[in-house]
């Protein structure tokens, strides 16, 4: 076995056992998380920080919207799971367009928002629920009342929430609408700006 002088170091600074002989090491960080200076510490201690800017590539973080309108869904009461079927991004992927269903990848919690424009709301609709459907801890809930009276000049009308859940790994959460009072002729307007959804673990 050789022994640790300077015949069998190869480079100055970190060195270790490696395959029979002493090499050079260096400490490496990873960008927009971890910085790392004087990585071979040949000048001194290596010193280590957090960058001013992380960007966790794989922290979960989605939206997704409503890009074309889904018509007559609701307004007799009648639940209805939002499917938000364009993705614009989805860090994981966690969130699935054609079920509407976002998944937690890890146990934490997490915070969502949604906002939903409607149309062709009439005046026998005097109940609206929005909510958030979770299987970690139920359903969460953003109620209104007569909706006609706000109806824009376009004809539509937005709701919105936002909730912040604990969730455990493999728990989801949906947005679902129920507008009652009516008919069945309400629609969630989709033109990928108006109506989304979208989330992110916090903590």
């Amino acid at each position: 076995m050789p022994t640790n002088n300077a015949l069998n170091m190869s480079s100055p600074g970190l060195q270790v056992f490696s395959a029979g002989s002493i090499i050079g090491r260096t400490l490496e960080g990873t960008v927009n998380q971890i910085a790392v200076s004087n990585k071979d510490g040949d000048a001194g201690d290596p010193t280590v920080s957090f960058d001013t800017y992380r960007v966790l590539s794989t922290q979960p973080c989605f939206l997704a919207t409503v890009g074309t309108t889904i018509s007559d869904v609701t307004g007799n009461s009648t639940a209805y799971t939002v499917l938000f079927d364009t993705v614009v991004f989805d860090q994981g992927p966690n969130y699935t367009a054609g079920t509407g269903l976002f998944t937690a990848p890890v146990t934490g919690k997490y915070f969502f928002y949604s906002c939903l424009a409607l149309q062709d709301i009439g005046a026998a609709h005097t109940l609206n629920y929005l909510t958030f459907a979770t299987s970690a801890t139920g359903a969460y809930i953003v109620r209104s009342g007569k909706l006609s009276t706000i109806v824009g000049a376009d004809g539509l009308i937005s709701v919105q929430g936002r909730i912040t859940v604990n969730m455990s790994s493999g728990n989801t959460c949906k947005i679902a609408i129920t507008v009652g009072g009516g008919t069945k002729i309400v629609d969630v307007y989709g033109d990928g700006k108006s109506s989304y959804f979208c989330g992110y673990l916090c903590l």
